[in-house]
């Protein structure tokens, strides 16, 4: 048992205690029994049981060998600058709930391959975070050759990154071969759906 889980314990014992002895004073008057101390017990396992709750929610998202954690702007450019192909950047942060849902098929994209992977975490790095717009997060960017090609928010399963990674690949091979033909190509971003 963890010092917090004991801390939500004890407050919830004796929140629990101390209504017990409410609901006493209030069956004296009515001549009807209460019992503060099992109120109290009964206080203290339910703040418990929201303490095993949230605390199993609490840990941050771990990530592979095979990811990059980027802790300033330079660290990002380099790693956009230096791998040709796809580059996925994940911005999230802790407390994010869907960031950390998202966090294991990040991790499982990292391990098949497919893009080299980089994650931003934004409180460390609110810059960071504000130059490449995440407002909202997660948000996962997708370079092609130090070039952003797409921008998406919210959380997205592992077919859903994958596909990012392997359309964006094609829609770059595409506006490749059109510029190759003399064809003018224009790339749009939008950052929402």
């Amino acid at each position: 048992m963890t010092i917090t889980q004991i801390v939500f314990v004890a407050l919830g014992g004796a929140l629990g205690y101390m209504l017990g002895k409410h609901q006493e004073a209030t069956a004296a008057k009515e001549r009807s029994g209460s019992r503060p101390l099992f109120t109290g017990i009964g206080g203290g396992v339910i703040a418990f049981a929201i303490a095993v709750a949230v605390l199993e929610d609490s840990q941050p998202p771990e990530w592979t060998a095979e990811i990059i954690e980027v802790r300033t702007s330079t660290d990002l450019n380099r790693v956009i600058e230096e791998h040709r192909g796809a580059v996925l950047v994940d911005f999230y942060a802790d407390w994010c709930m869907p960031c950390r849902r998202m966090a294991p098929h990040v991790n499982e994209l990292a391990r098949s391959g497919e893009a080299v992977v980089a994650v931003v975490d934004v409180d460390e790095n609110p810059v960071l975070a504000e130059k490449h717009q995440a407002f909202t997060l997660p948000m996962v960017a997708v370079f092609r050759d130090g070039q952003l090609v797409r921008r998406e928010y919210g959380y997205h399963s592992l077919a859903e990154l994958h596909d990012m990674v392997t359309e964006t690949s094609r829609k770059t091979d595409a506006a490749a071969a059109s510029d190759r033909a003399g064809v003018t190509t224009m790339r749009i971003d939008r950052p929402f759906r």
